[in-house]
């Protein structure tokens, strides 16, 4: 596989992130099809009320963010990648700033 020159990294760094959000009225949630030479893209969609479990095991309406995290796994390998994932959704749960 060819890799990317290092000028090309240098000049657009490593992570990328994107919205799709502005796009909620043509039914678009949250999915990116990533086009770059970025090693992960994050891409923010819309909020979507959806029905989740309270403690009880009663639904209730909720609003989830809709988002998709796209990595290059000749990158990052798929072990810190789910962790990464389960980090950002547990500060975006959180509220962390």
């Amino acid at each position: 596989m060819k890799r990317e020159p290092l000028f090309r990294k240098k000049n657009t760094g490593t992570v990328n992130v994107t919205a799709v959000g502005m796009f909620a009225e043509i039914g678009a949630r949250g999915w990116g099809i990533p086009v770059g030479v970025w090693p992960l893209t994050v891409t923010v969609g819309t909020l979507s009320k959806v029905f989740v479990p309270d403690a009880n095991d009663q639904p209730r309406l909720a609003e989830m963010l809709n988002m998709t995290i796209t990595v290059d796994h000749t990158s990052i390998d798929g072990g810190p990648t789910a962790r990464f994932t389960v980090a950002l959704r547990d500060l975006l749960k959180a509220g962390a700033g």
